[in-house]
C-alpha cells in the first residue's frame, strides 16, 4: 500500500517541477505553486498515516544495531539548522557524560522520535530557545535506561490540553493550520514508538512559558562495537583485474557504484532486475555480485539463491535497511552486507574481501586528511556557492536538482571525485523526493566546503 500511494504522488509532484521549469505566464506559475505546496502537505499527512498504521497492524519491526548517539544528534542538528536559523531560535544538546557512545537501539525509530520532538518544539516556538538533553540512569555494567528530553520556550499548553495530546489527529487548540501547518500525527507516533520500543513518554507545559517532553527508554543495551567504522577510510586498496556484477533497479545507483570503481581496473557489468542477474551470472564468468534486495522480477533473495544453486560466487547485499538482517536465516545466503548510503571506502574493504588486491595501511593523520580537503572550497566557485545558498534557502526540489546538476558539472571539468560522489548522492535524493537527505547532504557539503 505505501509503494501505490507514494508512487502517483511521486509522479504529481515530479511533473508539477517540470511544468514549473516550462511555464512562462505568471498566473499560472501561482497555481501550479498552489500544487506544488498542496502535494507536500499531502505527502506528509500519507507518511504520517503510513508509518501510525503501520505500527497498529503490528507490522513495524525493530531492529537493533550499534548506534553513535552523539552521530546521531549531530545529523538531527544539521537536518534542522536552517529551521532554527530562519525563526532566530538557539538549539542546545546536552549529553549528560554517563551516556555510553554506542547503544544497541533502532537507529531509524530513534531518529524519528527526536526527529518529530524537535520539529514540534519548533513549530510552537517563536522565540528563545529548544534544549535536547540525554541522560543515562545505569542499570548494570550492560545495560541502561536512555532519557531523552525536547525542552522549548514556546507556547505551551494548558492541562486540558495537555491530557489529548498524544491522540491521534489532535493538535494544539491555539494552532493555525494555516501558520503551524501539521497532521496531528507525530507525537502520536511519537508516543506508539516509544511504547514499542519498551519505554515511556511524559510531557510538562505550562501556558506562555514553554513545554518539555521526556521519554525514557527502558533497558538499553550498551555496545561494545564502534559504530562509526572510521578506521576503515584508512586503508589504500589496489585491485587487479576482475568482473563485478551491479544488479540494482535503479540507474542513479548503479551509477554511483561505477563512479566509486571508476579509476580500478575492474570490469563492471549491469542488471537491472534479479532476473536479469540470474541469467548474467550463469552466463558469464563474475567474480563477486553487488546485489540489490529491493528489486523487480526477482529480488535479491530469490536471485542470489537461484545463482548460488548453481555457482559459488560471492554475493554482497545491498540495502537501506540491513541493521538485523543476519539474524535472518533467509538472509544466511548473502556473504556480506552493504548499508545505503554507502561510502567508497566502506565498498572497496567489501570488495577486498572476495577480489584479489593490495591493501596499504594509510598512515596519514586526521590532521593532514583536513589539510588536504581545506584546498577545495567554495570560494573557488563563485557560482557554485551562490546556487548552494539559494538551494538551501529555498530548499525547492528544482534548485536542489540544479546545484546537483551544476556540482556535476564542476566536478568533470576540474577533476573532484569527492564532487561527482556528492552530485550523484544528491541527484537520487532528488529522485526519491527525500526533502531531508537533500538537507542532509547540502548541509554537510557547505561545512566541508
Amino acid at each position: 500500500m505505501s509503494h501505490e500511494i507514494r508512487t502517483p504522488m511521486n509522479a504529481i509532484i515530479g511533473f508539477t517541477d517540470l511544468l514549473k521549469k516550462r511555464s512562462k505566464d505568471a498566473v499560472n506559475k501561482n497555481y501550479i505553486k498552489s500544487i506544488q505546496d498542496s502535494s507536500k502537505i499531502l505527502l506528509t499527512i500519507i507518511n504520517d498515516i503510513l508509518d501510525l498504521s503501520k505500527v497498529e497492524a503490528g507490522k513495524l519491526e525493530l531492529e537493533y544495531a550499534p548506534v553513535n548517539i552523539y552521530a546521531l544528534t549531530d545529523e538531527i542538528k544539521n537536518i534542522f539548522y536552517h529551521k532554527i536559523k530562519e525563526k532566530s531560535l538557539e538549539l542546545h544538546v546536552n549529553i549528560g557524560k554517563s551516556v555510553p557512545e554506542v547503544l544497541l537501539l533502532d537507529e531509524i525509530r530513534t531518529r524519528q522520535i527526536i526527529f518529530n520532538l524537535l520539529s514540534n518544539s519548533i513549530k510552537f516556538t517563536q522565540k528563545g530557545s529548544i534544549t535536547i538533553n540525554i541522560s543515562a540512569i545505569a542499570k548494570d555494567k550492560e545495560k541502561i535506561d536512555l532519557i531523552i528530553e525536547v525542552k522549548d520556550t514556546g507556547i505551551g499548553m494548558d492541562e486540558e490540553q495537555q491530557a489529548h495530546m498524544f491522540e491521534a489527529f489532535t493538535q494544539h487548540s491555539n494552532q493555525s493550520n494555516k501558520k503551524y501547518g501539521g497532521t496531528g500525527l507525530g507525537l502520536t507516533i511519537v508516543k506508539k514508538l516509544v511504547e514499542l520500543m519498551h519505554g515511556n513518554v511524559h510531557l510538562s507545559s505550562k501556558r506562555d512559558i514553554g513545554t518539555s517532553f521526556i521519554v525514557t527508554l527502558k533497558d538499553v543495551a550498551v555496545s561494545n562495537q564502534d559504530a562509526s567504522h572510521k578506521e576503515s577510510a584508512n586503508k589504500d586498496i589496489k585491485f587487479e583485474e576482475a568482473t563485478v556484477l551491479v544488479a540494482d533497479d535503479i540507474d542513479l545507483n548503479r551509477n554511483l557504484i561505477k563512479e566509486y570503481l571508476n579509476d580500478t581496473p575492474l570490469k563492471i557489468i549491469e542488471a537491472k532486475d534479479g532476473q536479469e542477474a540470474v541469467n548474467i551470472a550463469k552466463s558469464t564468468p563474475i567474480d563477486v555480485i553487488l546485489m540489490d534486495i529491493q528489486m523487480p522480477k526477482k529480488n535479491g533473495y530469490e536471485a542470489t539463491k537461484e545463482i548460488k544453486e548453481v555457482k559459488d560466487i560471492p554475493v554482497i547485499a545491498i540495502s537501506a535497511s540491513v541493521v538485523n538482517i543476519s539474524k535472518n536465516k533467509e538472509n544466511q545466503i548473502f556473504d556480506t552486507f552493504l548499508l545505503k548510503p554507502m561510502k567508497d571506502y566502506e565498498l572497496y574493504n567489501a570488495l577486498a574481501k572476495y577480489l584479489k588486491c593490495t591493501v596499504i595501511q594509510n598512515q596519514t593523520s586526521q590532521t593532514d586528511t583536513n589539510h588536504i580537503q581545506e584546498k577545495i572550497s567554495l570560494q573557488e566557485f563563485p557560482q557554485l556557492k551562490t546556487l548552494l545558498k539559494e538551494a538551501k534557502n529555498d530548499g525547492d526540489i528544482e534548485l536542489i536538482e540544479k546545484f546537483a546538476q551544476e556540482l556535476k558539472k564542476y566536478a568533470q571539468e576540474k577533476d573532484i571525485s569527492i564532487f561527482k560522489t556528492i552530485a550523484l548522492q544528491l541527484s537520487s535524493a532528488v529522485e526519491s523526493f527525500d526533502i531531508a537527505e537533500c538537507e542532509t547532504l547540502l548541509n554537510n557539503f557547505e561545512s566541508d566546503y
